[in-house]
């Protein structure tokens, strides 16, 4: 069974104040900041060598990982644009 899928090319939608109003309102916000802070808390009082690297969750999340590092990449490379 094949799988139809619709790709849309990213355009910028927060162009004006009241746009990050309703960013804030959406719940794909909320879903995020659950996620990022489910990740928090998950390491929160853990130290970076106390992770087992050969552990089956930890090459489960590689992908995410590394994702999360070439994102990290891209915003150090891409300058803060003028605000008004």
């Amino acid at each position: 069974m094949q799988v139809s899928r619709v790709y849309v090319t990213p355009v910028k939608k927060i162009i004006v104040p009241e746009d990050v109003e309703s960013l804030k309102k959406s719940m794909f916000l909320q879903d995020y900041l659950k996620l990022v802070l489910g990740m928090q808390k998950s390491v929160q009082g853990k130290k970076m060598g106390d992770l087992v690297t050969d552990s089956p969750i930890i090459s489960t999340m590689a992908p995410l990982l590394s994702y999360l590092d070439h994102l990290a990449v891209l915003l150090e490379e891409t300058p803060c644009s003028e605000q008004p």
